[in-house]
């Protein structure tokens, strides 16, 4: 890639950032799942080998499964589910029992009032 096209990347990025930041709420049920997906992407990214490992493993007993499309969405799907599934089994009670036993000190600043 070259440089204008890792400049346009990053660019296109914290646009995408930004305005995700000044969305308030949507109706839209696809912006919904990929907030849900997102909130759930550490999880998505630390399942991801052992679901490759585990995935690949499983379809070597399979005969005749070839590494083609199929492959690679029963592994993103995997790695999606799972992940979710563990952030919500795992990552939010841990999160919520840290803010129980370390609350914040700071309380958040008041949102700012147009003049």
């Amino acid at each position: 890639m070259s440089v204008f096209g890792s400049v346009s990347l990053y660019l296109g990025s914290g646009c995408l950032v930004l305005a995700a930041i000044r969305l308030q709420r949507s109706d839209s049920v696809l912006l919904r799942l990929a907030g849900t997906l997102g909130g759930a992407s550490y999880s998505v990214y630390l399942w991801h080998v052992p679901i490759a490992r585990w995935l690949i493993a499983l379809l070597a007993r399979v005969p005749g499964v070839d590494q083609g499309p199929p492959l690679l969405l029963m592994y993103v799907s995997g790695c999606f589910a799972l992940g979710y599934l563990m952030s919500r089994l795992v990552e939010s009670p841990a999160l919520r029992l840290r803010d129980r036993l370390f609350p914040r000190r700071v309380t958040s600043l008041p949102a700012s009032t147009p003049a």
